[in-house]
């Protein structure tokens, strides 16, 4: 069965000179793996399969195991507004965290639609510079947690003892502090979600963002580990 979706590209392996093993997140089948041929020489498909880039593919569909091969590609391009070179190395690398996350969370050939759209919306605000640099890790992970069935009820928590994001359950008097969002904290990320702006000092920010990725961790991908959130923390600390 011809099957035409868009698709995010997270992750690309070598396979051989010219091709590649290449994981798609499509927003009709979930994430599929796919083999690339021709990505150097007179085709040179290689600019369409960098981690990041938003693709519309036509495919036949691979029942059971196995590759499935693309029959056509067409690049989908956001829209870049011009900014400071400072800014365009952060934006990549929040990108990166956001295929990251994603290639995380997500399981073989399960549809996830609006969590698709979700990340689209997500990556063309930060292209668009219409998201602040600090608000958007934050942001994405409430996105996706949401998106993902595991969305935290931050309002609720402002007055119920903040979460405990090792259970996802409100806080407790036995919970411990480094794995609960306060009741201020909640507070900070409802009012934050409202505006798009994070106003709160940029060490709180950074303690959050550490709940928020072990919450996802612990609810989606427990025994993994982030690679790109040491350098996001980084950024954190200077913007």
């Amino acid at each position: 069965m011809l099957i035409k979706t868009e698709a995010l590209v997270l992750h690309k392996v070598p396979h051989s000179d010219h091709s590649a093993v290449v994981k798609l997140f499509t927003k009709e089948c979930g994430l599929l793996s796919f083999l690339v041929q021709g990505l150097h020489g007179k085709q040179n498909k290689n600019a369409y399969y960098q981690p990041g880039q938003f693709l519309e593919i036509i495919f036949h569909r691979k029942a059971g195991q196995g590759l499935n091969r693309i029959r056509e590609v067409q690049a989908l391009h956001t829209e870049h507004t011009a900014q400071s070179p400072a800014y365009q190395f952060w934006r990549q690398q929040l990108l990166s965290f956001a295929v990251e996350l994603t290639t995380f969370c997500l399981s073989e050939e399960h549809s996830e639609p609006e969590l698709f759209d979700t990340l689209a919306s997500n990556i063309r605000s930060l292209a668009q510079g219409e998201v602040s640099l600090s608000w958007f890790p934050l942001q994405l992970c409430l996105d996706v947690s949401e998106c993902l069935g595991q969305g935290l009820p931050l309002r609720e928590a402002q007055r119920k003892g903040g979460l405990d994001v090792w259970n996802g359950h409100f806080g407790q008097a036995n919970s411990l502090p480094q794995h609960s969002l306060s009741e201020r904290d909640c507070t900070l990320l409802w009012e934050a979600q409202q505006s798009g702006i994070w106003e709160a000092p940029r060490a709180e920010r950074l303690g959050v963002l550490d709940k928020l990725v072990m919450y996802l961790t612990v609810s989606f991908f427990p025994g993994k580990t982030l690679k790109s959130i040491s350098i996001i923390r980084e950024m954190a600390s200077v913007h």
